[in-house]
């Protein structure tokens, strides 16, 4: 039995989750993925929570929002849950 194993990193890209997600099949690991999904608005409130080395400055934060490709479950062939925020109506296609 393998070690799980956590990838905590935000990915905003395809390219970005592809890497990991072929390297963990690779070697045998069953891949899930979390999708957030928040307002840009609703993010930014958050980090403004965070002190020290957990904040990221709002142009970091503003930079990967826009960078963000929601999930998809065709082009990354991974389970992805996820998991909505109470302030957003919007949902990921089942």
């Amino acid at each position: 039995m393998k070690q799980p194993l956590v990838v905590d990193n935000t990915n905003p890209t395809v390219e970005d989750r592809a890497r990991y997600i072929a390297a963990a099949k690779a070697a045998g690991f069953r891949v899930a993925g979390y999708y957030f999904a928040l307002r840009l608005e609703t993010a930014l409130q958050r980090n403004a929570q965070w002190a020290g080395r957990q904040y990221i400055p709002e142009k970091g934060v503003r930079a990967t929002y826009r960078r963000l490709q929601r999930p998809t479950w065709g082009l990354i062939r991974m389970m992805v849950r996820s998991l909505q925020a109470p302030d957003r109506q919007e949902r990921m296609p089942q």
